[in-house]
């Protein structure tokens, strides 16, 4: 195995590199686990993804094919099903884990990282996950609920017990057995590539010692193989002290992550997506100071939703979005040094709402993927940071900066306000090559000629989402 695998950048931990060169992860898809897609829809849409510059996937493990209503149609377990309909925790099913392997073989060859989320505790719930799943005694013959800390009925808010089944809580020998089991073989597949990131679980309510536990093991396991793997936890960020706002260093939901950077070798903050306008890029610009200050890692964004989720509102109090909401947010995330950003899926959104969950590899998700490509291809991005203060004139949400001091610059127009700032060039006396690229249409102007040392005005050419990127004159890039 080659030992230049994904890993935070040599050069700016805050940002990835992949086969030794520093890499801006992008991405968008249609669901989010691809692993259980039909060979030739998923080697279709992982091309297409490629083909508008997109690097990166999620991929959950999960067996559901909807949430509303849950079901489970076309989905493979991961155990062998008896004649009699009870599945059997001693055996596994091939299928489910050549349907693994498959999408990391397809994803490996063509470049795409795969961030997998090796619990989706949404399967495992009362909204009729459970129901269907193997590990209810109901549908096995390896265990009963009597043998095992499980219950037949438990508050959400108190914890599944299904996941409080490890030795700092319920220690429970039996459900542990199986668990492990079921990780060792995920494991044994993922560690034999060199392009995953791991994630514990997906908007996490859960115990830390569950979320330890899982990264221990990960960590442990891959160093018996001689590894080294980067593990985060996403966290829901959306209980009852969450209404006091995202940026609070002694939320527990950023503490945990942050005092423990030897178990979440990086963060994803995907729950702040859900927020909007200047709020959703201060929360971003906020933790990337706290992950600075803390230990230096890459700050992830596996999911930018549709609709509108505010940090510390009910699941069911989210609003209608666009995909002017979901496309803002997209950019704001490369603006504000987010290491990675996908376009959610585009469907099981709300549905009072109109079930949309994201923009998706939908035409508006390949221009903005093929857009941002463009972008990042054209700067040193990973040798740049937020700069919000060299914007003058600006009004809320109208633009957003990129820099680094005296060599590069970017400007993102989100298409508010009267679409005109002054960019502070103090820091690059000599002349800038200049050129805007109309992310709609994934088209750059030809280059012109722009003069530094002081400051520059800028307008939009047009009207909607623009983006201009300055070099000065000596810089690499592809403009």
């Amino acid at each position: 195995m080659r030992t230049d695998g994904i890993r935070p950048c040599a050069r700016n931990p805050m940002y990835w590199q992949y086969r030794g060169m520093p890499v801006l992860l992008l991405g968008a898809t249609d669901d989010d686990n691809l692993f259980q897609w039909p060979a030739d829809r998923l080697v279709a849409h992982l091309d297409l993804l490629k083909s508008v510059g997109g690097n990166y996937i999620r991929n959950t493990m999960s067996t559901r094919h909807s949430a509303f209503p849950y079901n489970d149609d076309g989905m493979a377990y991961a155990f062998r099903r008896r004649a009699d309909g009870k599945y059997d925790l001693d055996e596994f099913n091939t299928e489910y884990w050549d349907r693994l392997e498959r999408l990391l073989r397809e994803t490996e060859a063509r470049g795409i990282i795969v961030q997998n989320e090796l619990w989706d505790a949404g399967t495992f719930g009362r909204n009729g996950g459970w129901e269907l799943q193997p590990w209810n005694p109901d549908n096995n013959v390896s265990y009963t609920y009597e043998g095992t800390t499980l219950e037949r009925a438990w508050v959400w808010r108190d914890g599944n017990p299904f996941f409080s089944a490890v030795p700092a809580l319920n220690n429970d020998a039996v459900l542990m057995r199986y668990q492990n089991a079921y990780m060792a073989r995920m494991l044994d597949l993922c560690l034999t590539y060199d392009h995953v990131l791991y994630q514990i679980n997906n908007e996490s309510r859960l115990p830390y010692a569950v979320s330890d536990y899982w990264a221990t093991f990960i960590h442990r396991r891959a160093q018996e193989r001689g590894r080294t793997v980067h593990v985060c936890d996403s966290r829901n960020m959306h209980d009852e002290d969450s209404e006091l706002g995202f940026c609070r260093a002694e939320s527990a939901d950023h503490a945990h992550t942050l005092s423990h950077p030897d178990l979440y070798t990086y963060a994803d903050i995907s729950q702040n997506g859900g927020n909007t306008g200047q709020a959703h890029y201060d929360n971003l610009l906020w933790f990337r100071g706290q992950v600075q200050q803390s230990t230096p890692r890459p700050v992830n964004h596996t999911k930018v939703y549709f609709f509108v989720w505010p940090t510390g509102a009910h699941w069911k109090d989210a609003s209608a979005g666009s995909e002017q909401i979901a496309t803002e947010r997209f950019w704001r995330t490369v603006f504000g040094g987010g290491a990675s950003v996908r376009f959610h899926r585009q469907k099981d959104g709300p549905p009072w709402l109109d079930g949309r969950g994201g923009v998706g590899l939908s035409p508006c998700g390949q221009a903005h993927v093929r857009s941002a490509r463009m972008f990042s291809d054209a700067l040193d991005v990973v040798s740049m940071a937020p700069s919000p203060d060299l914007l003058r004139g600006r009004t809320e949400n109208e633009a957003y900066c990129l820099a680094e001091s005296g060599r590069q610059f970017g400007v993102y127009f989100t298409g508010e306000g009267d679409r005109r700032v002054e960019l502070d060039l103090g820091s690059a006396p000599g002349t800038l090559e200049a050129r805007w690229l109309d992310i709609g249409e994934s088209k750059w102007s030809a280059p012109i000629e722009a003069r530094g040392g002081g400051a520059l005005p800028l307008a939009a050419p047009g009207p909607g989402q623009w983006a201009v990127a300055l070099r000065a004159r000596g810089v690499a890039g592809e403009v």
